[in-house]
């Protein structure tokens, strides 16, 4: 009878826990009483406060010209907005805030809207090479290689805190490239765009192979996302300085060698 009760206490908690919304077993990190998630904002992967949005008003303009919009979209102004026309507004937890705000930015009166950012006292990215300890140089605790030494490392978590580059700086990679797919960028963490631009192939100057600055070697690549790969985008590694932008030439070919006499000005 004792092992039946037994059986059936199992089976009633396993059914709890398949039917039960992981927000109830897990204690979810809150900030005065909303929840803290994470999402992707102009290409970059943030922490924010759920339903609410910062937005900055027109020079001129005050609340009442935004009113109706305000109770179309059942928002409240939960910070009044100040001299710089900055206030937060708060929403149901149900609305999509990312279209809310492209919403709001097409209003004559709003001059920009975005989400209330979450600040951390230290920066620790995401990246999962960075968090399981393979990036030893950035933050050693002592795990890699085996029988390391705790802090051997370029303190990159406390340089962080400082700066984590800025788009206004670009980084020149000379080596063998960066990864690429039929002449579009292809890794994960090295496919922006916007962030990583293309320069002269001075390893094969008249273009001969048509691979433009396709690494085929490997280390122009490695050496790209240690300078500034796309940092905490929960895919790879971290960047020592991810916001800034890079310059990739390439002075090596696919055989990791190369001339200066190929390299012109």
């Amino acid at each position: 009878m004792a092992f039946n009760k037994f059986i059936c206490f199992v089976c009633c908690s396993l059914i709890f826990l398949l039917v039960t919304p992981p927000y109830f077993l897990f204690a979810q990190e809150r900030i005065n009483g909303r929840a803290i998630l994470t999402g992707t904002w102009k290409n970059q992967e943030i922490e924010y406060v759920q339903g609410q949005v910062a937005v900055i008003l027109k020079a001129g303009r005050a609340k009442a010209d935004i009113r109706t919009l305000l109770d179309q979209h059942r928002a409240n102004v939960v910070r009044e907005f100040d001299k710089l026309g900055w206030g937060l507004l708060e929403v149901p937890e149900s609305v999509d805030i990312f279209a809310l705000m492209r919403d709001l930015e097409k209003s004559e009166h709003i001059q920009a809207a975005e989400p209330n950012l979450v600040d951390r006292v230290q920066f620790d990215p995401n990246d999962p090479l960075f968090l399981d300890g393979h990036q030893w140089a950035l933050k050693n605790t002592g795990q890699v290689p085996p029988g390391g030494t705790n802090d051997a490392d370029i303190d990159a978590p406390e340089a962080w805190n400082i700066s984590q580059g800025s788009a206004n700086t670009i980084i020149a990679i000379l080596d063998t490239g960066i990864p690429m797919v039929s002449g579009a960028l292809s890794h994960p963490d090295l496919d922006d765009p916007s962030k990583f631009i293309l320069g002269p192939d001075f390893s094969d100057p008249n273009n001969i192979n048509g691979d433009g600055v396709r690494d085929l070697y490997g280390h122009g690549s490695h050496v790209a996302g240690i300078a500034s790969a796309e940092t905490n985008n929960s895919t790879g590694v971290a960047g020592v300085a991810g916001n800034c932008k890079v310059i990739i030439v390439q002075v090596f070919n696919s055989s990791g060698s190369g001339s200066p006499g190929f390299v012109t000005v």
